[in-house]
């Protein structure tokens, strides 16, 4: 005779470190390793760069959509998955940082006018010519010599040893 075991209700979760501990016993409740759920969350496009171990053991709320592909690869039904997200809404809600201002009123005031320049004409930042990553045409690759400026192999003339200098 096999006894049941209940699902970890995510209702008492009043922090992020406690809604986490939760996840971890749902990994539990599982019965499915770290690896088999981080493939199963994989297979539905959802990556996590420090995967579920970095997840699970960490101090930070996962994602939405982590957190759904985590739950489902678990074996919830549905309803128990809107229970989880309706927690991670309340938790993450309640933790979230407050705005105190607006972008625009955290920028410094713009710049005087340098005396003699115009303010009409071309940008002189925006107007630089073709943007060099985004041009088209033969690529240039870096050398593997010395770099001269690093360690000093600049000719006297003030120059570089032949080889050390970018390929055109």
């Amino acid at each position: 005779m096999s006894v049941a075991r209940s699902v970890p209700q995510p209702d008492d979760a009043g922090s992020p470190a406690e809604f986490l501990s939760l996840l971890r016993r749902l990994q539990q409740w599982s019965g499915l390793s770290l690896p088999e759920l981080e493939e199963r969350v994989w297979s539905t496009g959802v990556l996590i760069p420090a995967g579920l171990a970095g997840l699970l053991g960490g101090e930070v709320l996962p994602r939405r959509e982590v957190l759904l592909s985590f739950v489902t690869a678990c074996g919830l039904v549905p309803e128990e998955r809107e229970k989880w997200m309706a927690a991670h809404a309340r938790v993450g809600s309640a933790y979230a940082p407050p705005i105190t201002a607006s972008p625009a009123e955290n920028l410094p005031p713009p710049a005087a006018p340098v005396p003699g320049s115009t303010t009409s004409g071309p940008n002189p930042v925006a107007d630089t010519g073709p943007n060099p990553i985004l041009a088209t045409g033969p690529r240039r690759t870096l050398a593997t010599g010395p770099n001269p400026i690093v360690d000093g192999s600049a000719n006297a003339k003030g120059g570089t040893d032949a080889g050390t200098g970018p390929e055109t």
